[in-house]
């Protein structure tokens, strides 16, 4: 397509390696490290507004990862480039911004465990052994899935997908998270749901 997606990613050696500003209205986050400035992906040719439409939905609906969604104008070198969909970048810095979290002390895994991100996918590992190998019928396991994630969470995470009928999805597109520690749990991002509501 003739708009290309893209990353803004700020440095100190290009003048400041954050933004300081409440760019969107409904997260109480004032810094950003890196944003993303989307041609709406596989939507560009059609209504230019479904993913962000998706994740602006669940809003003060349901406890569930999602990127904030603001449209904006661009102009490069004073050239004008048209719309685009302002976003959060999924990464380590969105984890810092949205939860607090320390940076380095995430796993951040990508498409059922195959990719690491940040940190490693140990943890990720052992929730999937558990899955695949003990009965999930019985609530001693149950329960002790629930110590390893967020359960509630995932089900917003499937509900959402499932309702937006995004096909883009469950073979692509995962992603989930959790602090580098032994009390946590890993939850779900939402993310490119551009083939939803097809």
């Amino acid at each position: 397509f003739p708009q290309k997606a893209l990353a803004v990613q700020l440095k100190k050696k290009y003048g400041a390696k954050s933004v300081k500003y409440k760019l969107f209205a409904e997260k109480d986050v004032f810094t950003y490290n890196n944003l993303v400035l989307r041609n709406s992906g596989n939507d560009v040719s059609k209504s230019f507004i479904r993913d962000g439409l998706m994740h602006s939905l669940l809003i003060g609906q349901m406890d569930i990862d999602y990127q904030s969604y603001k449209p904006v104008v661009v102009y490069l070198n004073g050239k004008y480039w048209g719309l685009y969909n302002l976003r959060e970048k999924l990464n380590e810095y969105y984890l810092a911004n949205n939860y607090g979290v320390d940076p380095k002390e995430i796993d951040l895994i990508e498409n059922n465990g195959l990719v690491v991100v940040d940190g490693d996918n140990v943890a990720y590992k052992k929730l999937e052994k558990l899955i695949t190998e003990k009965d999930l019928s019985k609530d001693a396991v149950m329960d002790e899935l629930a110590t390893m994630m967020d359960v509630d969470e995932y089900i917003n995470y499937l509900i959402a997908q499932i309702y937006y009928d995004n096909t883009d999805w469950p073979s692509m597109n995962i992603k989930c998270w959790r602090p580098k520690n032994e009390d946590s749990k890993f939850r779900w991002l939402l993310f490119d749901t551009d083939f939803g509501f097809d």
